[in-house]
């Protein structure tokens, strides 16, 4: 276990040389090669220029602090140092994955931010039909050093965190050894979304939005093929991920993944988006001390406009017969019943013990979930419900709400849950 005074060391060690100065996309790339020994970047020009992108957007843009800026520089060297061990084993974004050994038919959650899909992976986690690997897997896949290394420097990241961002972890949990989402398998390419939860970097954003599908389907080919260590030859099980960055890949999902299943949760924006405001603010406040909150409010407010086209690109590759809709309140009305219904629809095998896990972490989270208030208001990132609209729409082809394509929680328990 790691001290208080074990972790301020570590704070202080990160800032104590003067003033931020400019990330050297060179250097760091210097500093990689010779930390991991290897100088292949590998083939691929996409990552290379987000890699080059990524950090002129954080040098002109994010306003970084000092000590957000050596901090910034820990982390793009590591993940640059990840890239070349990447590159070293072999990883390639093929266009025709040799197997889909220990993937079986994966099922993805996606939707926005803030819709339960935390508390619905973590249940559906308990089915041993799925694989769904824990934080500490997942932050450090690429990462030399044995399990107790490597999940002792997630544990650590995590108290770092609480000491620098305390609701951070209570509005998102993360815990050590629970499962997480995957997008930290895809810190080391530099091409996607989730840099922007951290940082507020417009031009790295403008840059993104302007790659086609072609573009976007070369990391999320890689991130597949990241998969295999994970699943090895385990045939009875089925690839579980989660995470916001799914939306920005929905357009080449059903290609990537063709056997892939997926829960698409919708909930009222004005209710999720200055949630989901709520946790930039403190993630952004990690780097920078100057975080606007009508920053942040204008690009959320961007990004759940453009989510709607995402997912109507996925309608058009995924049959209908593997994809569901779960609506929010469904899910907080009745949780489990929620785990049943996908594991139905799609097949998933669910057992006795299955259930009696699900219970116990069911009961694990309505704790923790009650021991914390998260406040929050669309005023305060200068949005109105009337800038959001409705959530988004079920495509014409996909069927109303009571069909079998979505899950609707008992009226009883609705109404239970309308009234609290």
């Amino acid at each position: 276990m790691l001290s208080a005074m074990e972790l301020l060391s570590d704070v202080a060690a990160i800032s104590r040389f003067g003033k931020p100065g400019r990330l050297d996309i060179d250097r760091l790339r210097e500093e990689a090669e010779k930390r991991t020994g290897l100088k292949d970047w590998g083939q691929v020009p996409i990552f290379l220029e987000a890699q080059e992108k990524l950090v002129s957007a954080i040098n002109d843009n994010a306003r970084l602090s000092n000590f957000g800026y050596r901090l910034a520089k820990k982390n793009i060297r590591d993940w640059l140092a990840n890239y070349l061990r990447c590159v070293s084993r072999g990883l390639q974004p093929n266009k025709h994955p040799k197997t889909n050994s220990g993937l079986g038919n994966p099922l993805f959650l996606i939707g926005w931010a803030r819709t339960g899909s935390t508390l619905l992976h973590r249940l559906l986690a308990q089915v041993e039909a799925f694989r769904s690997p824990a934080f500490w897997e997942l932050a450090y896949a690429h990462a030399e050093g044995t399990e107790y290394v490597r999940r002792n420097s997630a544990e650590k990241d995590l108290k770092l965190i609480k000491l620098l961002a305390p609701d951070a972890l209570k509005i998102h949990p993360i815990d050590v050894d629970a499962a997480d989402e995957c997008h930290y398998l895809m810190e080391p390419l530099f091409l996607s979304p989730q840099y922007c939860l951290f940082f507020n970097i417009p031009d790295y954003w403008s840059w993104l939005m302007g790659l086609s599908e072609d573009d976007i389907s070369v990391p999320f080919r890689l991130y597949r093929e990241m998969l295999g260590p994970f699943c090895g030859d385990q045939e009875d099980k089925n690839w579980l991920s989660k995470t916001l960055i799914h939306l920005f890949f929905c357009p080449v999902l059903g290609n990537v993944f063709p056997t892939s299943n997926v829960v698409w949760l919708r909930r009222n924006p004005s209710d999720a988006i200055p949630s989901f405001c709520s946790l930039l603010y403190s993630y952004r406040r990690i780097y920078s001390k100057e975080v606007d909150p009508l920053e942040i409010g204008t690009f959320v407010r961007e990004v759940y406009q453009r989510a709607d086209s995402y997912v109507a690109r996925a309608f058009e590759t995924i049959p209908p017969s593997r994809m569901m809709v779960v609506e929010f309140e469904d899910l907080v009305a009745d949780p489990v019943a929620t785990v049943n219904a996908i594991c139905k629809r799609f097949g998933y095998s669910l057992s006795e013990g299955d259930r009696s896990r699900i219970s116990f972490e069911l009961d694990q989270a309505t704790k923790n979930h009650r021991a914390f208030k998260h406040n929050y208001n669309l005023s305060d990132y200068g949005l109105s419900p009337m800038d959001l609209g409705t959530r988004m729409k079920l495509p014409n082809n996909f069927g109303s709400p009571s069909s079998t394509n979505s899950f609707v929680a008992d009226n009883k328990l609705r109404a239970e849950h309308a009234s609290r």
